[in-house]
């Protein structure tokens, strides 16, 4: 005698949510390896942290939509909180590091090229 059906589906549904919360921290991951490699104002930084909680709030009610016919169950908030937590305490910080490490030199490059470019195409004071 094996499982049901719809505890089947509901162990999908718990898999899936792991799945989507280590998702949406990775993608929070890729944002702060951006703010990392590029300067950002104060402002923009709080717009881009209201940007991704709208995107995480329409990936959460998505899935729930999708999957669950909009009901909210705890096994599916446990499964984000859960599935993000695990790729916190696993994966970010080597993600993070190793990214950052990488990608700086190229960035470096590119700040130099365009402070030349720059500096060819400025405007000089007039001599009198």
């Amino acid at each position: 005698m094996g499982m049901s059906a719809e505890v089947r589906y509901q162990f999908y549904l718990f898999g899936m949510a792991l799945l989507w919360g280590g998702g949406l921290c990775l993608a929070y991951d890729i944002l702060r390896i951006f703010r990392r490699l590029i300067r950002h104002r104060g402002w923009i930084i709080n717009g881009e942290d209201v940007l991704y909680w709208l995107a995480a709030a329409a990936v959460f009610y998505s899935l729930l939509f999708r999957y669950n016919q909009g009901e909210i169950r705890i096994f599916i908030v446990l499964g984000m909180i859960f599935g993000g937590v695990f790729y916190l305490l696993t994966i970010s910080r080597v993600f993070v590091h190793l990214t950052v490490t990488l990608f700086t030199p190229l960035f470096r490059l590119f700040r130099r090229i365009r402070m030349a470019v720059f500096h060819i195409f400025r405007r000089r004071p007039s001599e009198k």
